[in-house]
């Protein structure tokens, strides 16, 4: 009689599902694929140096801005952290925000160093309400965090303190699939030198759209999917 060889193999799938996660150390000198840049005058300009990313814009009155945004799209729950230094300032606007993907400008909220030692927080749901707040910056460096759960949205900033809650708003409009940027901008008629340091971006999602995954996030994820496997064969 020819025997033949079955064998099981179970798969123990971990109990929680993934989060979708971006990390930018901006360690490697290279722009990441996820990742594009945006400006509106030619005197702004993006470097990576000593493992950060550099924004400056040359001295002029050609007012404008430059964003460096994610490709992908984020739905669902998320919380996006950066590390920011504005020694180098100047007149200018400097920090994080999020926008709705859609590029309508009707949703978004941020926080961001401004000029005179200060930090802002605003929130918008065009045309319904916006809320801004000032507050004092008391330091030239800071960890700047925008978190959403649900349809409730938090500007968030840690000075070397732990993170305090600028303002915050809950809004049906609010839970839309979003962007994330980080950004310079010239104040109105100023013409200072700029310049300023980001490191150690992050975002946590619920999902991300449109993500172009990395071979080694793809061989984490399998190895994580993959966690356990049982194999179990015999002859008949």
């Amino acid at each position: 009689m020819k025997r033949h060889l079955f064998c099981l193999v179970v798969y123990l799938l971990p109990s929680t599902a993934l989060a979708a996660t971006f990390v930018e150390d901006f360690n490697s000198g290279v722009f990441n694929p996820n990742l594009y840049l945006s400006k509106n005058t030619p005197t702004f300009s993006l470097s990576f140096s000593g493992g950060e990313a550099v924004m400056t814009r040359t001295f002029g009155l050609g007012n404008g801005g430059l964003q460096l945004s994610t490709i992908f799209h984020i739905a669902g729950d998320y919380t996006t952290t950066v590390d920011a230094d504005r020694t180098l300032l100047g007149s200018g606007s400097f920090g994080l925000v999020v926008n709705d993907a859609i590029p309508t400008a009707s949703i978004a909220t941020d926080v961001y160093f401004r000029p005179g030692s200060l930090v802002q927080g605003n929130i918008w749901s065009l045309p319904v309400f916006i809320d801004d707040v000032i507050s004092d910056g008391s330091s030239n460096t800071a960890t700047f965090r925008l978190r959403r759960v649900g349809t409730t949205v938090y500007n968030e900033v840690d000075l070397g303190s732990g993170f305090v809650t600028l303002n915050s708003r809950t809004d049906p409009n609010l839970d839309a699939p979003v962007q994330v940027s980080l950004f310079l901008l010239e104040e109105v008629g100023a013409s200072d030198d700029l310049l300023g340091r980001f490191d150690n971006w992050s975002i946590e999602a619920d999902q991300f759209i449109n993500f172009v995954p990395e071979p080694s996030s793809l061989m984490l994820a399998a190895i994580a999917l993959l966690s356990v496997v049982f194999v179990r064969c015999r002859l008949r």
